[in-house]
């Protein structure tokens, strides 16, 4: 190739490289930089679409990932890897940005928008009386919508006993607890759940703040408890003999 055309393409190169750049003020008002945890788990169960970018300086291919993200129309977050964007498209919570999952994660980007009311359970260790084989408990505070079978959420064992329990780590001005049903068979375990929320973590001296309905609730549905009070742990209980207790979220809000 001759001089001429290569020092064409290097003006183009450069001409598109200053749009680039010049975009990079209103890339950031409209996306917000967050750090993804749980990256492995969610490849594996909520897989992102992975399309693969010409070599681009770094600004570029985040506003290449980005206009790819709007393209593809359920995209709810994107992230790029190496020479791939990612396109996820599962939800997160809209404080999601806001806590500290752990060091194991990769820089991702969603839309600027209005975070609303602070989860504080987010990250916040959670434990329970049983575990039924093959569920795992932390994801019910992890923040995350990636809740493709009812295994993903959680269910203790079943038995007499059956306690959850998430520790704030401090006590808050709490104003209203949520959780989250599981999906398909599981739902009917959501079923006559009492939730406790105060500072002892012990059900005979902290606040009974409302109990679910004995009714089976749809997939993923989520029932909020008006709380209004100091907490430090929230307790759930479900005392029917030999059922198990199964749910895909916890929340607390500011």
């Amino acid at each position: 190739m001759s001089a001429g055309p290569i020092a064409s393409l290097l003006v183009l190169f450069v001409v598109l490289l200053e749009r680039s750049i010049s975009s990079v003020t209103v890339y950031d008002q409209t996306f917000q930089k967050f750090q993804l945890a749980d990256v492995a788990r969610y490849q594996s169960k909520c897989p992102p679409e992975m399309i693969h970018m010409s070599h681009l300086p770094q600004i570029a291919a985040k506003i290449q990932c980005h206009v790819q993200c709007i393209i593809k129309g359920d995209c709810t977050f994107f992230s790029v890897n190496g020479a791939y964007c990612w396109l996820w498209t599962f939800g997160l919570d809209p404080s999601y940005s806001t806590a500290d999952l752990g060091s194991q994660t990769t820089t991702a980007y969603k839309p600027m928008v209005s975070s609303g009311p602070q989860d504080i359970a987010l990250g916040k260790p959670v434990s329970a009386t049983s575990t039924f084989p093959g569920y795992n408990i932390t994801m019910l505070t992890r923040g995350s919508l990636c809740f493709p079978v009812m295994e993903d959420c959680f269910c203790t064992d079943t038995g007499e006993s059956k306690i959850i329990q998430v520790d704030l780590e401090a006590e808050y001005l709490v104003s209203k607890i949520a959780v989250m049903a599981s999906i398909g068979e599981d739902c009917q375990y959501f079923t006559d759940m009492t939730i406790w929320a105060g500072v002892t973590g012990n059900t005979t001296t902290d606040t009974n703040v409302g109990t679910t309905s004995s009714q089976i609730p749809p997939d993923y549905e989520t029932v909020e408890f008006s709380v209004n009070s100091i907490v430090r742990y929230i307790t759930l209980e479900r005392q029917l003999t030999l059922n198990a207790m199964c749910l895909c979220k916890i929340q607390a809000f500011l």
